[in-house]
């Protein structure tokens, strides 16, 4: 579910859904965006990729906040904060296991752009695989959240 209030629009948007994969909160946005009289675009298409051993073996590991990621989350509840303080990485069968410190352990399945990606959850595991070696940080993303870690030593 998502509840959306906008005061300075007057403007109020309520959405749920109880079908897994779907994004209601994507579907809220939009809906935000036609009221202010923005331009929509279609969703764009999730695209599934093959599962790269190689890549899950670089990118296993333990990540944590940095401190200047903290202070960018400053704003957020402290709980959520430290919910997420550390990203735990472990290989799959069909992806990665992700285990943010104080939450569920999510799986993440591969996407064609070489990212991993959960549908039930929206989130989304982004890194860069271009530099030889474990992978130095990544970057989760849900909602508007984009929360880089970097690799614990």
């Amino acid at each position: 579910t998502i509840y959306w209030r906008v005061p300075e629009a007057d403007l109020v948007v309520v959405g749920w859904t109880n079908v897994l994969g779907v994004n209601v909160d994507q579907l809220g946005q939009a809906a935000v965006e036609a009221a202010r009289g923005g331009k929509l675009e279609p969703i764009k298409k999730v695209e599934k990729g093959a599962i790269d051993p190689a890549i899950v073996a670089r990118i296993s590991g333990v990540f944590e906040l940095s401190a200047e990621m903290k202070a960018k989350l400053s704003k957020l509840p402290q709980e959520l904060v430290e919910s997420i303080t550390t990203l735990e990485v472990t290989p799959t069968n069909g992806g990665v296991m992700i285990k943010p410190n104080g939450q569920s352990e999510v799986e993440l399945s591969p996407l064609a752009d070489g990212s991993f990606f959960n549908s039930d959850h929206q989130i989304k595991l982004v890194f860069d695989a271009t530099t030889p070696g474990p992978i130095s940080s990544v970057r989760l993303e849900q909602g508007p959240l984009k929360i880089t870690h970097q690799r614990k030593p």
